[in-house]
Formats: C-alpha cells, structure tokens, sequence
C-alpha cells in the first residue's frame, strides 16, 4: 500500500533544474550588470571572488549583455509556473474548488477567493506565487494592500491569508464591484502558500454561460497552450455538456481534464427505490463521463466532493448525512489524483514545448558571446571582424543548414513508412497473428490481433529511420566542426575529471520496449581525456570531439517523438477496432486493407512529423550551443599565458566560475530532458535481478542493471511501484553485500525520496552511514545514535501491530514485515556494533530478539527430508527428459542429412 498511488519525483526534479537554471542565469544577469554585490548574496559561494573585484577597472562593454540576460530572465520566470485556469458555468464550484486544491494541504481548507450562494465572479481572478515575503493584492496592475509576516500584527502565514480573505471578500467580490471587470491579481509568497512544490498561477474565470462576453474571455484562455484547463461540471445539472461547452471545445487547443463537482449534493438526494444514494451519485458520474469522452475521447475525469471536505463550511445535518455515504479519506484520494494529474500535465507541456532545453540553449549562446567578447577584447579588433566572431557565425550557419536539412529528412522518412512501409508491416503482422490461432471467429478479433503487432512493428521501424536521420544531422555539424578546429589550429578538448578511458557502445535492440528510447545508435561517455588536431581527423577522433564539446551522437533528441508515435499508434488502434463492427462476411486481406486505409487516413502524421521534426532540430542547435562555448574559450585562451589574461581581466575567475554552473545546469537539464521511460523494461530488469539474486558472483550485473534507475535525472514516475522499489531493494542488497556503502547511502536516499512513507531505506540509509563514516573517522556519535534509537523504536512499533493483528486475524496468519528480518539484523547489528557503549546496550537486546525470530523462521520454512528427495528426483528426472530430447533432435537431425545427402 505504501508504494502504490502516484509518485512525483520527476515533477520534483523538473522544477529543481527550473530553480536552478534561474539562479544561474540570475548570476550571468548580475555580472553583465557589474552588480557584484548582489551577485555576493545571491551565492554565497561567489562571494569571495565578489570582494576581490572592488574598486578594480573592468571591461564596460560585458554591461551590453544585461537587457539579452534581462529579457531570457524574464522568459524563464513566465514559464516556470505551473498554470491551470478553471473553466465552468455559472455556479459550478470553480472558486470553492481552488480553494480547496490551494490549502488542502495545510491540513484544513481555507476559503481564500469569495464564495456565494449566487455567482460570486465576474471578472478573471488569479492567485500567483512570487519570491519574497509580502503578500499583495493587485487591480489592473495597481496594489491595493499587502501582508507580509511580522508586520501590521501579522504573527504567522495562517492570520496573512485570513487577513487576505476578510480584504477580499469586504472589497472585491460581485457585491462590492457589480460591473467592475477588471483583473483581480493576488501575489503569494511561496513561503506562505505552496500546494504544489513550485511557483504556481491558478486562474479562476466567470461562469461562460452566463454571458456572449464571458465566453469569449475564456476562449482566450483554452487557446493558449501554456495553461492547463480544467473543466468544472456540475453533477447537479442536467446535461454535462451543454451545447455552449461543445462549441468552445471544438476550438480548444490547451491541455485539459475534467472535474465533476456537486457529488456531495447528489447524496442528499432521495435516490430511487432499490439504490443507495452512493449508487445514484456513481450512475450521474457514469452517465457524465460518457458524455465527455463522445466529446474528449481519452479525457481525465475527477469526481470533486467539496463540502465533505470543508465540513466547517456546512450545516451539521448536511455534513452527517454526506458523510454517511462518503469517507473524508475517499475525498481527499479524488483530490490528490486531481493535482497528481495536474503536475504530470505540466511535465508534459513543458516537454512538449521544448521550454527547459530552449531556454538552457539560450543561456549558453549568451556565455559564449561573452566569451567572444572578451577574445575581441583581448585581441583589440574593436570595429571590425574578430576571428570568433567568423567561427562562431561559421558553425551557426553550419548548425541551421544541417536543422532545416534534418526537419525536412524527417518528414520524408515519416512519409515513406505512411506510404510504403505501412503496407508490408500490416503483412507481416497479419501473417503473424494468423500463424498464432488457427481461426478468427470474429472481424474485430482480427483487427485486435494486426493491430497488436502492427504497433510495435511502427515503433520499431520509425524509431530506427528517426535515429538513422538525426545521426546524419550530426556527422554534418561534426564536419564543421573538425573544419572549424583546423582552421583555428587549436585544441578544444580537456581533460575530464572522471575514469581515464574513452567508450563508444552500441546497445542492443532492448531499448525499442521502452516507451521513450533514447541512446539507440551510440552511447558516449563523457570521459575522453583530450581530443586535439591529431584526433580529429578520425571517426572516432570525431565522437570524442563531440563528447568533449558536449555533444551526444546519438538520438538524444528523438526523446519523445517515438513517444509520440506510441500515441498516435495506440490511438489509432482503438479507433480502427471501435470502427470494426461484426459484419456477417469479412475477409483477412479485407480487414488488413481497412486498417492501412484508416491509418494513413488519420492525421496523426502530421502532428509526429512536427514533434519528431522539432525536438530533433532543438537538440542540434542546443549542440550547436555548447560547442559555441567550448570553442570561445578555446580561442580566448589560444597564445596567451595565463596570468596575462587574469591581469587583462581580473573578472575572468569569477565568470568562469558562472560559466561552469551554467554548463552543469544545461548538462542536468539535457539529461533529464533526453531520459528514458523506463517502465518498458523495469519489469524485465526485475526478473534479471531476481535471478542474479540468487548467485552469489552476480552482484555486479544487478548494479549495473539498476544504476539507471537511481541517476540524478532518471524518469522513474511511470514505473510501478511495487517493480521499482523491488528493484531499488535489490541494488540495496547488492551494494551491501559488496560493501559499496557510500552508494548504499545515496541509493537509500532516492529510495526514501520515491516512497517517503516506507521504513525501509531509512534504516539503509542509516546502517549504511553510520558503518561508512566510522571507517571514515567522521561519525558524529550523537547525531548517529539519536537517528537509529529513533528508526528502532519506529520499527519495534511496527513489529507490535503485525504481531497483534496476527493474533487478531482468524488463524493467527501473520502479516509479512514492510523490512525482511535480514536487513532489521542487520541494521541493529550496526548499531551495536559501531555505536558507543551505551548504543551497544541499548541495541544487543533487540539484535538477539531479531536473530530468534529470525532462526525460527527459517526452522518453519525447513524442508522435511521427503520434500527434499522428491525435490531432488524432480530435477533428475528433468534434467534425463531435457537430455532425451536434446538427443532425440539429434538423431533427427542427423538422419535428415542422410536423406539430403543419397543420391536420386
């Protein structure tokens, strides 16, 4: 129970690199601007370097950078917020269910915007997070009031935001501005309100069925593909999409769900004879949701119970009957899948529309520009061409020709499997599933069983000309490249920190399983050492120049696009089996031709060939960025020493040390953006594990199976939960065994962060710490010993209720332990172990219980000696059949060369 639901970590991780890149590109900003003292605190780590400018005679030109940096600032900041307007009728709980998703989490539901019993918005509000610690309330861009904690008897962020509701309610609601349609903008530090983990803009909108003008205003919203709209019914109403909802929908580009509220009115209704009112409340759900996916096939569909949540909100009678028939848990579990989606919806946009790789692109074009300018500087070519300039314009134009190439390539390839290679795919999946059954008593199991094999046979064949495609894209920019370095006689490559070898592999064809393939052509490391003139005029000389610049050969950039092709493929398989009625006469080639028509038909490829052709150009281009940098610097420093370049630019240090923050972040972001899905093999990869397991030589196998899933920008969020913390639990057990205890430490970590609620990477973490820093001599006693008395007491707890729901249970079955007995050994062992005396004593007594218990089990599961023999006379008498009919083949085989070989 405690792994399954949805996880969030991807989510997580998406916005720490949007903080990350922000800060970073804050700092390019504050050292264009000279503003050093800021610079200082914002990091703290730069301050030194900060202090060493003062008073020091410094390029003024660098200052010419700030409105470029100023203007991608802005740009980072306008897309880091997770945006979602709620769209409904008059009176559909749009204001109250924001309410709820903003404050939910704080434990008890707040009413921040004004509710009424009659429609209480008549204008767009938005509630925003923001940096800082003031809280405002703004019209038409002008501040009316503002709160912040500490000042005007302000003691905490709870008596703000009340203080905020009582303005808002006394001020701008409907009954105190009746015609007033300006926009109500209500700014909130994310130290006061965070419901998402992430800056945030929540807009709520009039209800559009009240006027002409109301919905056209949110038209302007459900065009606008950086918000997620989410579509408030009323179960109460009588149509769940009335004809004003239809038309607004056929032109609605964002990405939506819907929210079904008024379910808790429903239970106050007399429900017909023989029907609980839970039962008639689930037929208005079903009725509803039929209704939307006419309209919106695949849609996400909430249920919303609002006043089981704010029971504070209602009458006492209301809320008692209400909660007759709905547990407050039930409604809580609706929500958290509501803002699961919100947050996997958000992932998506900014995935789809390429917004994190684009704006790190844009920050490394800048740091190499400011490279260039310092090499103009240094060599005095004020007022006319430097040399970097006419290299960097060389590989730009180099880079552009190679992405209009590559997009229209793409195009053509998609075409060709639209066209040609369609058909033979459709034969061969259909021969395929006729060779499987020997009848089909119905058109649509025929369509089922093509349509089956037909998918993954796309994918595959999409996936390898997509590959093929963007690795001809590269080796073009490669050429510039190596033009480019020999033109300028010198060296680009350095010395990475890392293992002293060079790797080039080609993986195998396991990857095509997974959702999201990514390194399917050649996967290389980042760890060449240096790659100068004398390598570059080889292949491999080639890719080592390209993975020092940062540049990945491969199709990185395809993330996605297959994705997509996944989509569209699956898609297109419901529709072609939806389509395929029980007709009375069919045939095989009938059907196979019918779903080549419908295929081709759909408009799908376009879609593909755009997402495919995008992303593939946006990574080429982003290489084409990093080499940018890395090639500046190499001419900043071509023939000049050192300490000259520091005396010409004492500033250099400091933007260096930017720079290579910058360089990380865009690293980490192209990582994350480039992951794999990796539900698509973790099943397998668990198999894998379970079977090295079970050798003791193996361990190694298992941990380079599961390093994937514990990377700093793995894509873990599609796996299963039960598969991925076994898997987790296996690297864990592999990392031990092999004394790897400082992976251990951080393996346990990311296990925790996946699945906060379990007790058993905490006590890895622990055991694994405490035993690493003693061999260290950096265990801190009473910090460790505080930590394990507290992860003991947890788990004797645990240990209790097992034992009492076993005697409670009929039959007194046991419940199996969240931690197996070997790693509670285990850990306690440690802390008898490594602890102090008193950790000793306050642990042996608990050690030698666990170890009884643990005697005991293994006497309970010891096989009698008939279990064994039998045992044993089994893999006999399996291993003598699997030899008589290795034998038996043999013959055969050797008997039919006899025939193949007599003459006549």
């Amino acid at each position: 129970e405690q792994v399954e639901g949805s996880r969030d970590r991807d989510f997580v991780r998406l916005t720490e690199l949007q903080a990350s890149l922000k800060h970073r590109c804050g700092d390019l900003l504050r050292f264009a601007r000279r503003d050093f003292g800021a610079l200082a605190e914002a990091s703290r780590e730069l301050e030194a370097a900060c202090r060493e400018l003062r008073g020091r005679e410094l390029a003024e030109s660098i200052s010419g950078f700030g409105p470029r940096l100023e203007s991608i600032a802005k740009r980072i900041e306008a897309h880091e917020k997770l945006r979602v307007v709620f769209i409904g009728p008059v009176k559909a709980g749009k204001s109250t269910l924001i309410n709820i998703i903003l404050s939910a989490h704080l434990g008890m539901c707040e009413m921040l915007l004004p509710v009424d019993n009659l429609a209480a918005t008549n204008c767009i509000w938005k509630v925003e997070s923001c940096d800082g610690s003031a809280a405002e309330v703004l019209l038409e861009g002008k501040v009316l009031a503002s709160w912040a904690v500490g000042e005007k008897g302000i003691a905490t962020a709870a008596d703000a935001r009340q203080q905020m509701a009582e303005f808002l309610e006394d001020n701008l609601d409907r009954h105190a501005r009746p015609e007033d349609r300006s926009e109500v903008l209500l700014r909130l530090p994310l130290s006061m309100l965070n419901p998402f983990g992430c800056h945030y803009c929540l807009v709520d909108t009039p209800g559009y069925t009240e006027s002409v003008e109301y919905e056209d205003l949110v038209m302007t919203f459900l065009q606008d593909h950086s918000h997620i709209a989410c579509m408030v019914c009323p179960l109460t109403e009588g149509l769940a999409l009335p004809q004003a909802t239809r038309n607004m929908m056929q032109k609605s580009y964002s990405r939506k769900f819907w929210v079904l509220t008024r379910y808790d009115d429903l239970l106050m209704r007399k429900p017909k004879r023989g029907y609980t009112a839970r039962d008639s409340a689930e037929a208005a759900v079903k009725k509803f949701s039929e209704d939307i996916g006419a309209v919106d096939a695949g849609a996400k569909i909430f249920r919303h119970a609002a006043q089981v949540l704010m029971p504070e909100e209602g009458s006492s009678g209301w809320v008692h009957v209400a909660s007759q028939h709905l547990r407050k848990e039930d409604a809580l579990g609706w929500l958290r899948g509501l803002r699961a989606h919100v947050k996997d919806s958000f992932l998506m946009i900014q995935q789809d529309q390429l917004v994190l790789s684009s704006q790190a692109r844009q920050c490394m074009e800048v740091a190499s520009d400011l490279l260039g300018e310092y090499t103009r500087l240094k060599d005095g070519t004020h007022g006319k061409l430097a040399a970097s300039d006419h290299y960097v314009k060389e590989l730009q134009i180099g880079a552009e020709e190679a992405a209009k190439l590559l997009e229209k390539e793409i195009r053509q390839e998609i075409d060709t499997v639209k066209t040609t290679e369609l058909t033979s795919q459709c034969k061969a999946a259909a021969s395929e599933a006729r060779a499987s059954s020997s009848m089909f008593s119905t058109q649509r199991h025929y369509y089922e069983a093509v349509i089956d094999r037909l998918v993954p046979r796309m994918e595959q064949e999409l996936q390898s000309r997509l590959d093929a495609t963007v690795r001809r894209a590269q080796l073009r920019v490669l050429e510039v490249a190596r033009r480019l370095v020999s033109e300028a006689g010198t060296s680009c490559g350095s010395p990475v920190e890392a293992n002293n070898r060079q790797e080039v592999a080609s993986p195998d064809a396991d990857h095509l399983k997974a959702r999201y393939p990514v390194e399917s052509l050649a996967t290389l490391s980042l760890v060449a050492g240096g790659a100068g003139l004398a390598a570059v005029t080889t292949e491999a000389g080639g890719a080592v120049l390209l993975s020092t610049l940062g540049i990945r050969l491969g199709a990185g950039a395809m993330f996605g696009a297959v994705g997509v092709a996944v989509v569209t493929f699956a898609t297109l398989g419901y529709a072609v089996k939806a389509a395929a009625d029980v007709h009375p006469f069919w045939t095989y080639d009938g059907v196979e031709q019918d779903i080549v028509d419908k295929i081709r038909g759909a408009n799908h490829w376009g879609i593909l060939a755009e997402a495919s052709a995008g992303r593939a150009c946006a990574h080429l281009l982003g290489c084409a960025a990093q080499f940018r940098c890395t090639f500046s610097k190499a001419l900043l420093i071509k023939g000049t020493p050192r300490e000259i370049l520091l005396d010409i630019f004492p500033d250099l240090p400091l933007f260096e040390a930017i720079h290579a923050r910058v360089e990380r972040v865009c690293a980490d972001i192209q990582d994350f953006v480039d992951a794999p899905d990796l539900s698509g093999r973790a099943a397998a990869d668990l198999e894998v594990c379970k079977l090295h397991g079970r050798r003791r030589g193996s361990l190694g196998h298992i941990l380079e199976i599961t390093a994937p899933y514990v990377a700093p920008n793995a894509r873990t969020d599609k796996i299963a939960g039960q598969v991925l913390a076994r898997l987790l639990l296996a690297r864990l057990r592999a990392l031990v065994l092999s004394d790897g205890l400082g992976e251990a430490r951080h393996t346990a970590e990311v296990f925790h962060q996946t699945f906060p609620e379990l007790l058993l990477p905490r006590l890895y973490k622990s055991g694994a710490s405490v035993v690493f820093d003693w061999r260290a001599g950096a265990l801190e006693l009473e910090a460790a010993k505080v930590e394990m008395q507290g992860l003991a007491a947890r788990l004797d707890a645990e240990l209790r209720s097992q034992d009492d729901a076993a005697e409670d249970s009929v039959g007194g079955d046991r419940q199996s332990s969240g931690v197996p007995v070997a790693v509670q050994v285990w850990f306690l062992a440690a802390g008898a172990s490594f602890i102090d005396e008193e950790g000793h004593k306050h642990f042996e007594p608990s050690l030698r219980e666990r170890l009884d218990r643990y005697v005991a089990g293994l006497m309970e599961t010891r096989p009698s000696w008939e279990q064994i023999c039998n045992r044993t006379a089994q893999d006999v008498r399996a291993r003598w059949a699997a030899g008589g009919r290795e034998l038996s083949q043999d013959l055969l085989d050797t008997l039919a060369g006899l025939v193949k070989r007599r003459p006549g």
